[in-house]
């Protein structure tokens, strides 16, 4: 009886385990460049996910690490997320007016202009 109560217990304790695995994934934020812009993503991202445990944006490498519960969350969501921010998420794109409420430091400068469309 106590082998079986034993077993029991851990394979109790094995789902409990199992149910709260995180994942860590790296995102692209290139026009992710200084502190301010580290403050931005690191406050606005996680009002909008569920499921989001760890965001760690490393301005200097253009990078974002995040860990987050798989099963309350996604890739795609988290992306979503920091360009509500208004930075680039690996393939997401901010919004235009997004990008217009960032401060100057933090908005990405813009291609520059070819000589064909200067004249």
């Amino acid at each position: 009886m106590k082998c079986f109560v034993f077993i029991a217990l851990m394979l109790t304790g094995v789902a409990a385990n199992a149910q709260f695995k995180t994942q860590k994934v790296t995102i692209a934020t290139p026009d992710a460049k200084c502190a301010e812009c580290k403050k931005i993503i690191e406050s606005v991202a996680p009002q909008y996910t569920d499921g989001l445990v760890k965001i760690t944006v490393i301005y200097q490498r253009g990078i974002t690490q995040v860990t987050f519960y798989p099963d309350r969350t996604n890739i795609e969501v988290l992306k979503a997320a920091i360009a509500t921010a208004g930075f680039k998420a690996d393939d997401v794109m901010p919004r235009k007016e997004e990008v217009e409420k960032l401060p100057a430091c933090c908005k990405p400068i813009p291609p520059a202009k070819t000589e064909k469309e200067i004249h």
